[in-house]
């Protein structure tokens, strides 16, 4: 039987990266529910991109979740949502900077 997850789906610096990905077994899919850029700088603002990844798509403006989001020098951007990932698909981060912490979670069904 089938059920949901919690799951911490990525949390590091990486600054271009497919981070997280969903089992390519059909009726498996996961929700994005919660996106943290903590920016550990305290001297620069540094920009940020989330793209959500299908069947082997590469990062463009058409999948973008987030687009060059400015994270403010020791700040946090917080961005609640729902985002179904399908199965077969990729949660790729880009930034201009290792100094952005993303924590990613969200659940898992499988």
């Amino acid at each position: 039987m089938a059920n949901l997850k919690p799951k911490l789906m990525y949390q590091g610096n990486d600054t271009a990266a497919n981070v997280y990905s969903v089992s390519n077994t059909v009726g498996n899919y996961s929700i994005i529910k919660s996106i943290n850029i903590c920016n550990t700088s305290n001297t620069a603002n540094v920009k940020a991109s989330i793209h959500i990844l299908i069947d082997g798509e590469s990062p463009s403006s058409n999948n973008k979740l987030i687009s060059n989001a400015n994270v403010i020098k020791d700040d946090v951007l917080y961005y609640n949502t729902s985002v179904v990932l399908p199965a077969n698909s990729n949660i790729y981060i880009s930034s201009g900077s290792d100094v952005l912490t993303f924590t990613i979670s969200g659940v898992e069904y499988a």
